[in-house]
């Protein structure tokens, strides 16, 4: 199945989701700081973003499937980058 994404500015999208899994492995803050850079090619600008490294950015992105059906994922810096989606 092939999924489209696409970067949301909207913090009300943000309320029902949770953890869901870590971006890739990341032993440092420099992979962290790879993995904010790539999210910011793809995505452009998150919807939040701060100078506290424990709370760096949120970015809201929609996964849509070829069918039609979609989840809201939030991509998101605690330290290290985790993914949360709707419940």
């Amino acid at each position: 199945m092939k999924y489209t994404f696409e970067s949301l500015q909207d913090e009300n999208l943000m309320g029902g989701s949770s953890y869901f899994m870590d971006f890739g492995e990341m032993e440092s803050q420099e992979d962290a700081a790879i993995a904010e850079g790539k999210l910011l090619s793809a995505f452009g600008q998150p919807e939040y973003t701060s100078e506290n490294y424990e709370n760096s950015f949120n970015y809201i992105i929609r996964a849509t499937a070829d069918n039609g059906e979609s989840v809201i994922l939030t991509v998101y810096g605690m330290g290290v980058v985790h993914i949360g989606a709707e419940q």
